[in-house]
């Protein structure tokens, strides 16, 4: 009797896991769904256009809600509104991200900055493999070689599995990005050198030039830019955001 009550417990841990994991009935999206939202045509008729920067993929349950978020809100606006969701950090870290919109930058209406192990479902992390430990000391003199086995993995679960797995994510991504990228910035534009193709973009079509505490944003559009770090630009940061200012304020404004 005593052990079956432990492996009701047991159990009943596995269930909470389970429903963890579930990410609170949110569907992972599908390919139609993520084509939609990274290639949205400019040319959509939203009478308003908002930007969403998160540090998430699309892949994670926040991903998940900002993609649902976008759903409702473009749909119960009759497609007047028009949520522009910019993924993985690609506008920068959190106090960047905070910056640009307390500052008044312009490119950044809105922000979550809700991540795995800040927040409610990190308290959830810790509470959770806690339990599975304290179980684990409870249970694993008596239990056969297969629960061992699950307790194992369910101690190292969030401590050791999900870490690795998302440093294996970040590996992945870092092989996807181009290689070799060359940025020139002359009194013509800005060639662009990438993997022997070459491209040169005409200061008219940079909208706009964003000073952070460690980088420069560069934008080239509404969706795209160039972040470059201080490691890159040392102590000519000052002089090279001046240069830029000049350039591109006869096009359009520059937040600093």
């Amino acid at each position: 009797m005593k052990y079956t009550k432990h492996i009701l417990k047991f159990g009943a841990l596995l269930t909470a896991f389970s429903m963890l994991l579930s990410g609170c009935a949110l569907k992972e999206p599908s390919d139609d769904v993520l084509k939609k939202t990274e290639f949205a045509s400019d040319d959509d008729k939203a009478d308003v256009t908002l930007v969403l920067a998160d540090l998430n993929s699309y892949d994670t349950i926040v991903g998940m809600i900002d993609l649902k978020f976008k759903e409702e809100v473009e749909e119960r606006s009759g497609g007047k509104i028009r949520i522009d969701i910019q993924p993985n950090g690609v506008l920068g870290s959190e106090t960047d991200v905070l910056d640009t919109m307390i500052g008044g930058g312009g490119t950044i209406d809105m922000a979550m900055e809700y991540r795995f192990y800040k927040g409610f479902i990190g308290i959830i992390n810790i509470v959770f493999t806690i339990s599975v430990l304290f179980m684990t000391i409870r249970l694993f003199a008596d239990a056969n070689i297969f629960f061992r086995i699950i307790m194992i993995l369910l101690s190292i679960l969030f401590p050791v599995i999900q870490p690795a797995a998302i440093y294996g994510k970040c590996v992945k991504q870092l092989e996807m990005l181009p290689k070799d990228l060359e940025l020139v910035f002359n009194d013509s534009g800005v060639p662009v050198i990438c993997e022997g193709k070459k491209e040169k973009i005409p200061w008219k079509n940079i909208s706009n030039a964003i000073k952070q505490k460690n980088m420069i944003i560069i934008f080239s559009g509404e969706k795209h830019g160039y972040m470059i770090s201080d490691r890159e630009l040392g102590e000519k940061k000052e002089e090279f955001f001046k240069f830029i200012c000049r350039k591109i304020n006869k096009y359009g404004n520059t937040d600093k």
